[in-house]
Parts: structure tokens; sequence; C-alpha cells
């Protein structure tokens, strides 16, 4: 237990930030005492600090991106499941996007471009949950998974096609495979008449 210097109070040392000049390793006032303290200072030298922050950031700028990236994660724990703070985010997203709306429409084509495989696996999910919505969920769940596994270079493909002249085959998980898209592109909707779908390959 400490008693603070400008409340009188007795605390505990919990309440006390450290400081290594003194004996017991903890500072004269409590930190509530320190926080009234430093915001008055703080609006009576408001211009003062400003500037001072400024030329820091000019002359130190790695150190700056650092402790704004750690701020900004504190800050982000703090507040990420308030409602005000979700509003804020939202509000400040918009205006970014009304003032570099441009910018923002080339990024998002050069980001799909690069990503082109990515957005017609998750295009073809989209698809897959609209149009075989009376299916069992199972199935669903089942096909979804099989489109997750599905890494770049690669696709989607139907053993049996669903539009050929002699068979339709169904958009279920047994008749879903992974295929490179070289591989795919060549197959289309070829059908040599068997469950596994492979002998066209030797034709290649």
């Amino acid at each position: 237990m400490k008693k603070c210097n400008k409340c009188e109070q007795i605390k505990r040392f919990e309440n006390f930030s450290n400081c290594k000049k003194n004996s017991d390793g903890k500072d004269y006032y409590c930190k509530q005492c320190c926080s009234i303290i430093w915001k008055a200072y703080y609006n009576e030298n408001r211009k003062k600090i400003i500037d001072k922050t400024r030329v820091w950031e000019k002359n130190n700028p790695q150190e700056f991106a650092i402790k704004k990236q750690q701020y900004c994660k504190r800050y982000y724990k703090k507040n990420k499941d308030s409602d005000t703070y979700k509003k804020k985010q939202c509000e400040l997203s918009k205006k970014y996007y009304y003032r570099n709306k441009e910018k923002k429409k080339e990024y998002n084509k050069d980001y799909k471009h690069k990503n082109r495989e990515y957005f017609r696996n998750a295009e073809n999910m989209r698809r897959f949950c609209i149009r075989y919505s009376f299916l069992c969920k199972q199935f669903i769940k089942d096909c979804l998974e099989i489109y997750k596994k599905c890494l770049n270079g690669y696709e989607v493909d139907h053993i049996i096609p669903l539009k050929h002249k002699d068979v339709c085959g169904l958009h279920v998980p047994w008749n879903l495979q992974i295929l490179p898209i070289e591989l795919n592109s060549k197959k289309r909707n070829k059908f040599d008449g068997t469950w596994d779908n492979k002998s066209w390959i030797k034709d290649l």
C-alpha cells in the first residue's frame, strides 16, 4: 500500500505507475491523478506538443510507423465489439471510397486479375448454393468442402459432364474432382462411357 501525494489516499501498488528513481519503484502520484495532470498540461500546451510530434514523425518515419501499428492493434482489440467503433469505421471507409473512387476501382481490377482463379471458385460456390438449394444440407457441405480444397491453378470438374448428348451428370459430391486448369479446359464435356472417365486423356 502507498499514499498518493496529490489526493492523499492510500491505494495499492497496482494503482501507481513504475518509476525507477524512487526507492519503492513507484511514482509519487496514482494513475488517476497523473491522468488529470497530463490532460491539463496537454490542454494548456496543445500546439507545442503537436509541433514536436510532427517534427519527430518526419525525423523518425520507421519508428513512427511501428508505434502507429501497435497503437492501432491495441485500439482495435479494445473497441472491436463496440457499436460506436463499427459505425465510425463504416463512415471512414465510405469517405475514403468517395475520395479515391477511381484509385479503388483500379486496385480492385488488378486484385481480381491477379486472383481470378480464387474469384472464379467463389462464384461457382455461390451459383451452386443458389441452384442446388433443394439438395440436403450434407450434400451441400460436402460440395463446398471440395471447392474450398481447390487451390490456385486447379478447378472443380464434373467426372460425368452435366451437358452431353448421351448422358447428363449430376452436381453431387461423388461426381466432382479437382483437376488442373489446363487439363480441365482440354477435357470439356468428353465422356468415354465409364464412371472413371479417364481414357480420353490418352487421346490428347
